[in-house]
């Protein structure tokens, strides 16, 4: 006697299959946003060499991290570690486009694709 034939099948009775294995968990899963910025929980700190408003600041890099980075977790805790994500990169770029170039509707949109 073969049990496999009494087993349901998955493709006739998809609910008696067992359920898909859960997707692995990336760096930026549950990451915290600009908007938990400044919550009881989370107060996002730009590194110190991006910080200040002068002396050589990379300000396009203090733009980043404070308005459209993710930074991501370890226990729970911030890591400092800051993502951007494929929509935060088209911002950025519409935003750079916008200010050194002029260009904004369809022509900036033309020049900002993926």
């Amino acid at each position: 006697m073969n049990l496999a034939e009494f087993r349901p099948n998955p493709v006739s009775s998809p609910w008696s299959a067992p359920p898909a294995a859960p997707a692995p968990s990336g760096k930026i899963d549950g990451a915290f946003t600009k908007q938990d910025h400044d919550t009881e929980f989370y107060d996002r700190e730009v590194p110190t060499q991006f910080a200040g408003d002068t002396g050589g600041v990379d300000t396009l890099m203090r733009s980043l991290i404070t308005n459209y980075s993710l930074e991501g977790k370890t226990d729970g805790q911030p890591n400092h570690h800051f993502y951007l994500t494929e929509d935060a990169v088209k911002s950025v770029t519409k935003e750079v486009v916008n200010s050194h170039f002029g260009w904004t509707g369809k022509k900036g949109d033309a020049f900002v694709q993926k």
